[in-house]
């Protein structure tokens, strides 16, 4: 399957933030837990920032189980979330339905 996005890794959620207050993204996939910054400070100062990515759209993705955590992270301004392993077919539906 062919998604048709290109792909960009960051090492940690310091550069992860680096990355998406320099350039504009049409999709954010971002783990909540990364050394540096986790995915909630990360998010947090995104959507705190007037830069190009205020308002992209930013899909939280954890090994917790979906109905531990999916309320607090969209209370926290994640569009949606995604359980680790994320399988293709999931990806591609939950695309679909936020972009």
């Amino acid at each position: 399957i062919n998604l048709n996005y290109r792909v960009e890794i960051a090492r940690d959620g310091g550069q992860a933030l680096d990355m998406m207050l320099s350039k504009p993204y049409k999709l954010a996939l971002i783990d909540l837990q990364m050394p540096v910054l986790n995915g909630i400070d990360v998010i947090k100062q995104i959507r705190k920032q007037s830069g190009p990515n205020q308002k992209t759209k930013i899909v939280a993705v954890s090994a917790s189980p979906k109905k531990d955590k999916a309320a607090s992270v969209l209370n926290n301004g994640f569009d949606a979330y995604l359980c680790k392993p994320v399988e293709l077919q999931e990806l591609e539906n939950l695309l679909r339905q936020i972009t």
